[in-house]
């Protein structure tokens, strides 16, 4: 039997690895269990944001046109997490998943809301606000 058959527990040792820095193996951890094709439920949900929040740690290594595409790449994996938790079946039951990506992507697009940066991200704005 697979580990990957037990999402809550493979997302909970990807949450545990991120906040204890290790964030090498989170990265191993939920690259393999989103090539798994897992059922897209609140822990995807919560793999997605946490795959972002991963990215957005490359990105700081970054800088300039490169640090824009890794923020996006990391917005882009959060608004999957958002498009889950939007669903007509699971509005109810996943609002604490819509919130915790709203504020999750303001992090992450914070540092660029001045002049002639914010444009990168007006898109991902938008579909964060409706």
């Amino acid at each position: 039997m697979e580990y990957y058959e037990h999402s809550e527990l493979v997302v909970l040792l990807a949450e545990v690895a991120y906040a204890t820095d290790h964030v090498d193996i989170t990265r191993r951890i939920l690259d393999r269990y989103l090539q798994n094709v897992p059922q897209k439920d609140q822990f995807y949900c919560r793999a997605q944001l946490l795959l972002g929040l991963v990215v957005v740690r490359e990105a700081t290594k970054k800088y300039g046109d490169e640090c824009i595409k890794y923020r996006k790449i990391a917005l882009n994996s959060m608004l999957n997490a958002l498009e889950v938790a939007v669903a007509p079946e699971n509005i109810q039951r996943y609002s604490f998943v819509i919130y915790n990506t709203s504020v999750l992507c303001w992090k992450v697009i914070q540092p660029f809301l001045r002049a002639g940066r914010a444009k990168y991200f007006n898109t991902e704005m938008q579909r964060i606000s409706t």
